[in-house]
């Protein structure tokens, strides 16, 4: 992935897929790269203690067919500067430099939006999912908006609560508690 200085870079992996002891599937990790999204298949063998990129073919996409290694998602008509799988690895979050946040289908075949909504007045920074995969909270760049960060379901898009805005709006991180009662962390620009 390109890096710009002081801007984090986001690496996701598809937890729902490292846990299901399936070994015909193998890891995947996702990152940004212009308007693009990019998701790649890592080889963890035993056989072999560095983690690479597959280049074997027994392993199957999402669709059960055979796998190709990678995959671009070309679904953004701006930057994207965040992206999570949901936990049980079936949709994508991903948002953009202007604020939009889109769910799309990461296991079907032609990897169809569900959702595309806009969130925030600047970019969003960071997205994560709740342990159950209903809702999802996004942080970013308030601009002028009072809101730097929401709470949203995830299939709807309605708001499900407000959070206390950073001391300049500019958030960079956020985090769901993994179990109830449910919790939500965000970090940002404090130094006003």
């Amino acid at each position: 992935p390109t890096a710009s200085r002081g801007e984090p870079i986001f690496l996701d992996g598809e937890g729902g897929r490292l846990n299901d002891n399936d070994d015909q599937r193998a890891p995947l990790i996702m990152y940004a790269w212009g308007k693009l999204i990019v998701v790649r298949e890592i080889d963890i063998s035993n056989s072999n203690p560095k983690t690479t990129a597959c280049s074997s073919s027994s392993h199957v996409g999402p669709s059960g067919a055979p796998s190709t290694n990678g995959f671009v998602y070309r679904g953004h008509s701006a930057p994207v500067t965040a992206a999570k799988f949901s936990p049980a690895g079936s949709y994508v979050a991903s948002g953009d430099s202007k604020g939009k946040l889109r769910i799309w289908a990461w296991d079907h075949e032609e990897h169809l939006p569900k959702i595309e909504l806009q969130v925030l007045a600047g970019p969003i920074k960071d997205i994560c999912w709740d342990f159950e995969g209903k809702r999802i909270v996004v942080i970013g760049d308030g601009m002028q908006s009072a809101e730097n960060a929401k709470v949203i379901q995830w299939d709807t898009g309605v708001k499900c609560g407000d959070l206390g805005a950073n001391a300049r709006k500019k958030g960079s991180s956020c985090a769901f508690r993994p179990c109830r009662p449910m919790r939500i962390a965000t970090g940002g620009a404090e130094d006003a």
